[in-house]
């Protein structure tokens, strides 16, 4: 008995899993139209986070840098008053840092003027993307109109039948009367 339940359970569940393909495609639209409707604000949103991170990074190298020229020009002082090598050795340093804090400004604001292109870029595609999720509402109310007036005329189709049949049952039923 209890075997029969489970297999009775598993039929039951197979049935639950295969659903009409219809409602699949239903559900798949409903999702992308959601994810189109929602992706202006997060991408406009994305492109901006990055553009403050790309500005903050640009901002913290040049201080860095401002920094380093200092301890460069200091050093360079230190190096002409004593001539030791340990002070020329610093020196180098000091200017190696200061070249590697260049090549990095260099880089932040290369990422920095691509971030900003790009949310230049964005701001036409938040308007496409606005624009069709506009014609896919469109299209979501023109489809249940449709849906509804199909619906309808088979409801009247199945009134007419109906109807139909009754007058020629009648009319066989006056015959059979008749005879």
């Amino acid at each position: 008995m209890a075997k029969a339940a489970k297999a009775k359970k598993k039929k039951e569940n197979v049935k639950a899993k295969v659903r009409h393909p219809v409602a699949e495609l239903e559900e798949q639209y409903h999702a992308i139209q959601k994810k189109i409707g929602e992706a202006p604000n997060n991408y406009i949103a994305s492109h901006r986070k990055e553009l403050a991170a790309a500005s903050k990074k640009m901002k913290t190298t040049q201080a860095s840098l401002l920094q380093a020229k200092v301890k460069v020009a200091k050093a360079t002082v230190r190096v002409k008053n004593s001539g030791t090598k340990a002070a020329k050795k610093q020196l180098k340093k000091t200017r190696a840092a200061s070249l590697l804090l260049a090549e990095s400004l260099k880089e932040a604001r290369a990422i920095l003027v691509s971030a900003k292109s790009n949310l230049h870029v964005a701001k036409p595609l938040v308007r496409k993307l606005a624009a069709r999720a506009k014609v896919l509402a469109q299209f979501e109310t023109d489809w249940t109109k449709k849906m509804k007036a199909e619906t309808t005329k088979k409801v009247k189709r199945a009134k007419k039948g109906v109807v139909k049949r009754r007058a020629t049952a009648k009319k066989r039923a006056a015959k059979r009367r008749k005879q």
